[in-house]
């Protein structure tokens, strides 16, 4: 028995001795790729918890109270330390080292000038493999090249500025708005948007502002509601329950397959005489006359409609409720739509595009509460980022193949280290007040305003979704001349947000308190609440 127990013990030393002479060779030559590459970020852990455990518990007890946005910030101020460029830092994530930044040329970099260099990556396909396949969203290299090409043809500006599908659908929600009842519109504009995006993707009006209960709305809802879970789970994902997940999954898809394969029986005369003279041509014809593939094809249809749906939704949401709460820009706004289309007749593209007003509302919205606080990248192989190390950030950072970087979007869009300096006038009010006039004489320096992205992978369906905003705030104007809050003033965050001051050395300051709803940042960012209004003729 002894001499049994000698060999057991022999074979666990040996497979654990095995397994930390791997970890510490594979740690080893991540350090040697590190220092061949650049040097590292600050790191936020150092040795004091090298797997990380402390952080992913304060990430996860802080997503669950919708404050990883305070989270966030906080993190690139404690690892500032006086210099010049502060926001970048790394941590050591159960054996994996992760980049976060907020800062501009590093963007730059994996956005356009190493573009080749980054990619979503695995992890990023493994979480959304089950909803959108590999399409233009997940996929990296030949396939997204390929897929970025299928979709990109269809948004050009003969399709967008057509916009009798906004207007089908703003007839049906205009009067739901109406009577000076409290509503929801958070609710109301996912409705509006998940019908005009379905109309526009593949040719069907979903019609869940009438029937918000249909099996397809209903499947849509549970499907984004498990895949926002999933996002806010992070590396613990696994442990969130898939089993009803893919059944809605399966009826969405399967609800969308009926009208690919009618697409696919079509004959190259039969889409060419649609594209030509047929309104009904829609994003589904235009991607079948580049593949065949269904579930390819099923898979580029989810995404657009997903993409479609919650980003429009939510900035339509985030702006109404902050429109409700400035008064007088409802009084601009109204001034503009009387000069430019008055109150009777529906804008038209170019109408649209010289408001200013509605352009700025729309912009600001998109600074304050950017449609994705967050992003991410994989090192496709082994490269930098510019700036984040030496001792003032100032020198480039080695980035092996696999490191995910990080970069947050919100962080960039309200820091004072790439805004004017704040003033009380109208020049440049504080940064976290909606104040769409600033606008007017400003424009952010590139790559520090990102709404949609940037470089190669830059939204194809930013003009789209622009012109469905633009085109929902002035129809609704059009109709009401007032909307009121009719919602609990939101408390202010329970201690206020720490940023880094402009000066010679940056040094932390109490900077940034905001008045806002409850934000959920998991796919998309959104109210996490009903946004409750009331409009008024």
């Amino acid at each position: 028995m002894l001499e049994n127990l000698s060999v057991t013990t022999t074979i666990a030393f040996t497979v654990v001795g095995a397994w930390l002479a791997h970890l510490i060779y594979k740690k080893i030559n991540e350090e040697i790729k590190i220092r061949r590459y650049g040097g590292h970020a600050p790191s936020l852990l150092g040795w004091k918890d090298p797997l990380g455990f402390s952080f992913l518990w304060s990430l996860t007890s802080m997503s669950v109270r919708d404050l990883n946005l305070e989270f966030f910030h906080d993190q690139f101020c404690r690892t500032a330390n006086g210099r010049r460029r502060p926001y970048n830092y790394e941590v050591g994530l159960c054996g994996h080292r992760w980049i976060f930044t907020a800062d501009p040329e590093n963007v730059k970099w994996m956005l356009t000038t190493q573009f080749y260099d980054y990619g979503k990556g695995e992890r990023m396909r493994n979480d959304w493999r089950d909803l959108l396949g590999n399409s233009i969203l997940t996929a990296d290299g030949k396939d997204w090249q390929h897929s970025r090409q299928v979709v990109r043809t269809f948004f050009t500006k003969q399709r967008i500025s057509d916009l009798d599908c906004f207007e089908r659908h703003i007839q049906v929600l205009l009067p739901m708005l109406g009577g000076g009842g409290t509503v929801d519109v958070k609710d109301l504009f996912a409705r509006f948007a998940l019908d005009a995006s379905s109309e526009f993707t593949f040719g069907i009006d979903i019609n869940s502002l009438n029937e918000p209960k249909t099996e397809f709305a209903e499947a849509f809802e549970t499907i984004r509601a498990t895949q926002a879970l999933i996002e806010r789970a992070g590396a613990f994902n696994f442990l969130v329950s898939r089993k009803e997940f893919r059944r809605q999954i399966r009826i969405a898809k399967d609800f969308i397959d009926r009208y690919v394969r009618e697409a696919i029986a079509l004959s190259p005369d039969d889409l060419d005489e649609l594209d030509k003279k047929d309104k009904n041509y829609t994003f589904l014809h235009a991607c079948v006359t580049s593949m065949k593939d269904r579930e390819r094809l099923i898979d580029e249809v989810m995404t657009v409609l997903t993409a479609g749906r919650d980003t429009t939704a939510h900035t339509l949401a985030f702006c109404f409720f902050e429109l409700a709460r400035n008064p007088d820009v409802v009084v601009e706004l109204r001034r503009e739509i009387e000069e430019h289309v008055g109150f009777e007749r529906p804008p038209t593209y170019d109408q649209l595009k010289s408001m200013k007003t509605v352009q700025n509302c729309v912009n600001e919205t998109l600074r304050i509460y950017p449609t994705v606080p967050f992003n991410a990248r994989t090192a496709l192989r082994d490269t930098s980022l510019p700036r984040g190390g030496g001792p003032e950030g100032e020198d480039p950072v080695g980035v092996p193949e696999g490191t995910v970087v990080v970069w947050s979007t919100h962080v960039m869009h309200l820091s004072p280290e790439l805004l004017p300096p704040e003033s009380e006038s109208e020049s440049f009010p504080p940064a976290h007040l909606f104040r769409p006039r600033r606008w007017t004489n400003w424009h952010p320096e590139p790559w520090t305003y990102l709404p949609f992205n940037g470089g190669p992978r830059i939204c194809v369906g930013q003009q789209f979704a622009l012109t469905e905003m633009a085109y929902v705030i002035v129809r609704i104007f059009q109709r009401f001349s007032k909307v009121e809050l009719k919602m609990e003033e939101p408390q202010l965050t329970p201690k206020p947000h720490k940023w880094v001051r402009r000066g010679d050395g940056p040094e932390l300051a109490e900077k940034f308190v905001q008045r806002s709803p409850s934000l959920a940042t998991e796919i998309t960012m959104a109210p996490r609440h009903p946004i409750k209004l009331a409009f008024y003729d």
